[in-house]
């Protein structure tokens, strides 16, 4: 069984890329946000309570006339921080996802072959990969970890460097079937991902 995929690279592949690779070493993804945002929630709440409390305390002295003292203020600071740190946690997402966004952008300005067709062949011995101006053979042996999702498989040669092939670049052989023949001639389970689809790793 062969596979060929036809395929030029886009901000697009850059972008599903950095999304698979933030998520690809974190285990037990969906239970970790579960937990952040039930913990951000709760500090909100305590801090935003806190703070009120202050408040109202504060108002009732200034009608009152009475002097207000840093042991009555101090609490407050405490308040303020659990606050802060709830809310951080309830911003993680979106800090992620500006982050992606920057190192996208960054490695698409950088990338030298915009444009530029990579023809991979896959066959049940090696894989090769062709471009206008270069083009290699390698052994299964050389990739690490597998990834996949609806829109891409992702064929990671160490932490940061992966090739990223899109379903409905295929050109002979299935999508579909590519997943159980990478294993086959891997040895290596191909994982579910985030990436493109933004769902999360199982």
């Amino acid at each position: 069984m062969n596979f060929t995929v036809r395929t030029t690279y886009t901000k697009e592949t850059i972008a599903a890329l950095v999304a698979v690779s933030q998520y690809r070493n974190v285990k037990n993804r969906r239970l970790q946000r579960l937990l952040a945002r039930t913990l951000g929630v709760l500090l909100t709440a305590v801090g935003a309570a806190g703070v009120l409390l202050f408040l109202l305390d504060f108002l009732h002295h200034l009608r009152t006339g009475r002097g207000y003292t840093f042991e009555r203020f101090s609490p407050v600071i405490g308040a303020g921080l659990l606050l802060w740190t709830g809310l951080m946690l309830l911003w993680e997402r979106r800090r992620l996802q500006k982050h992606r966004e920057k190192l996208t952008g960054a490695i698409w300005n950088s990338y030298p072959d915009k444009g530029q067709e990579t023809v991979f062949r896959f066959t049940p011995e090696d894989f090769s990969y062709k471009t206008p101006v270069s083009e290699a053979r390698y052994s299964y042996s050389v990739l690490g970890e597998l990834f996949a999702d609806d829109a891409y498989y992702y064929l990671y040669l160490n932490n940061t460097y992966a090739y990223v092939l899109k379903h409905t670049d295929f050109t002979e052989g299935s999508p579909a079937a590519f997943g159980p023949f990478l294993t086959q001639v891997t040895g290596k389970p191909v994982r579910r991902a985030s990436g493109a689809d933004g769902k999360e790793a199982s």
